[in-house]
């Protein structure tokens, strides 16, 4: 399990690793999903784009980002079966 944040972290933008891409990469623009708790303490979904992010390139990432979430899951349901 990991370990739980804590209510300062929440507006540290590296509390939960954000934007670690590694030496000599640099953000450009950003599609983020974030689950978080409200106030009341009920899970939520909030969506948060980059300001100057044209909405059809927005898809265009996320279409990206469930690609490649896609593939690796076959992958690994592919590598599972080979394995019994």
């Amino acid at each position: 399990m990991s370990p739980q944040p804590k209510p300062e972290d929440a507006t540290r933008s590296d509390s939960m690793g954000f934007f670690n891409l590694g030496k000599g990469w640099m953000p450009l623009e950003y599609v983020l999903l974030v689950k978080c708790l409200d106030p009341e303490g009920n899970v939520k979904y909030r969506e948060l784009t980059s300001r100057s992010l044209h909405p059809v390139e927005a898809l265009g990432m996320v279409t990206t980002f469930q690609d490649s979430c896609r593939h690796k899951i076959m992958r690994d349901a592919t590598r599972f079966r080979e394995s019994e």
